[in-house]
């Protein structure tokens, strides 16, 4: 069948492990914890609280205040065995599709509100797909090079997206930080994949 293995889809599907598998080959990623039932997070607001083995943005939250985390927790909690909490990066979403020995051109996409959840992803017709965005110096091939990089390191094959948010540092400039690894990407019309092919 197209596309990858079993294996390389569970440790894909696993959030954590990916972010520790991208963490070996020196690919910056946000900053992430398990959050326990006790509520026990070692970040600062805002972070996100997502499933760790969820795809298509199911149950991600957004925690910008502490007096928020209980009760989102919880519910999450409720419906999945294994949450985690990351560190919210503010920056233009990107994606990069590696398909066969190609690495393809990014997408960036844009939403008129909120973030790119599941509405956005399926349902509402005013999400933006644009081909080979501008991008700084550096940062598309940087994306690539990290997308097959770490695609090879979890043993996929055929076909996968690597999503990323692109962070405009005061500081240190443009930085990518990769957010996850979907073996199964969307083929849909509102999908980044299929668009990347056709361009």
């Amino acid at each position: 069948y197209v596309g990858s293995g079993a294996g390389a889809s569970s440790l894909a599907m696993d959030k954590m492990a990916t972010k520790s598998t991208a963490a070996e080959l020196g690919i910056r990623t946000p900053a992430a914890c398990m959050a326990t039932s006790e509520g026990a997070i070692d970040l600062q607001p805002p972070f996100v609280l997502k499933p760790i083995d969820e795809g298509s943005s199911v149950g991600v939250r957004m925690v910008s205040e502490l007096a928020e985390l209980a009760s989102i927790l919880s519910e999450l909690q409720a419906s999945h065995d294994r949450v985690m909490a990351e560190a919210f990066i503010a920056g233009r979403e990107l994606t990069v599709t590696v398909l066969g020995a190609e690495t393809l051109a990014p997408v960036e996409i844009e939403v008129s509100s909120g973030f790119y959840d599941y509405e956005a992803k399926y349902i509402r017709d005013d999400t933006r797909y644009t081909v080979s965005p501008p991008l700084p110096p550096g940062v598309e091939a940087r994306m690539a090079a990290d997308s097959r990089a770490l695609f090879d390191a979890l043993g996929c094959r055929d076909v996968a997206r690597v999503d990323w948010l692109l962070e405009d540092s005061p500081s240190d400039g443009p930085r990518a930080w990769m957010l996850e690894v979907n073996t199964i990407p969307g083929m849909t019309s509102h999908s980044a994949v299929p668009t990347a092919a056709a361009a």
